[in-house]
């Protein structure tokens, strides 16, 4: 739930015009000097790949979570979570597969406060949660002190209510519209395959049902 509100939060702020298109390479954030790793499938990694879960990392996150060698458990456990993500080899061309990939989810995090100058709890509560009236919220930090955006926001469950509804009013909440229809078309659209009757958007899960 965390990541797809994270990715909510970017389509807000793409609706205000302050986030770079999705086609942005991610290194573009960063100091390729202090990067590991770095190939041309790194350079070609976009943001669009985060939300979509194809950033082609060496990311094995289908162990249970206890076990060592998940990687999300090894980046939880280090101090910067961004540096551990970033510096990891690539596997595969962005774009090419889906790897379910909590890292890919917090480079957002730390994007977004590149790109806007805000933290991205600071902005959701001032153009996204506010105009929901959704007033109770706890964000989880990492070490750093950015937010958790790969599992660590906590709502209410009537105001998560509120997002869903959001978009099935197409981005609009009471004459106000807080993302655009084609934000969330684009969400909700498949990027990705994942398996069989399962398929991936900008961080939601998209299941087909029999009519």
């Amino acid at each position: 739930v965390t990541k797809t509100i994270t990715s909510v939060i970017i389509g807000v702020a793409s609706a205000r015009n302050e986030f770079p298109d999705l086609s942005t390479p991610i290194l573009h954030f960063f100091d390729s000097r202090q990067i590991k790793n770095i190939d041309e499938r790194k350079r070609r990694m976009t943001i669009r790949h985060l939300l979509t879960m194809t950033a082609g990392f060496d990311w094995n996150e289908n162990l249970h979570y206890s076990d060592p060698r998940n990687d999300c458990s090894v980046m939880e456990a280090s101090f910067d979570w961004v540096q551990y993500v970033i510096d990891k080899p690539m596997t595969l061309e962005p774009g090419q597969s889906f790897n379910y990939n909590s890292g890919a989810s917090q480079l957002l995090a730390y994007i977004f406060r590149k790109a806007t100058g805000l933290d991205i709890e600071e902005y959701a509560a001032k153009y996204f949660f506010s105009p929901l009236g959704i007033n109770h919220f706890f964000w989880k930090r990492t070490p750093t002190g950015l937010c958790d955006t790969e599992g660590g926001l906590y709502l209410a469950a009537e105001d998560l209510a509120k997002i869903y509804y959001l978009f099935l009013m197409d981005g609009n909440w009471n004459g106000q519209q807080l993302v655009t229809k084609e934000w969330v078309k684009a969400s909700v659209t498949p990027a990705i395959s994942v398996g069989r009757g399962v398929k991936y958007g900008y961080k939601w899960w998209l299941h087909e049902y029999d009519a």
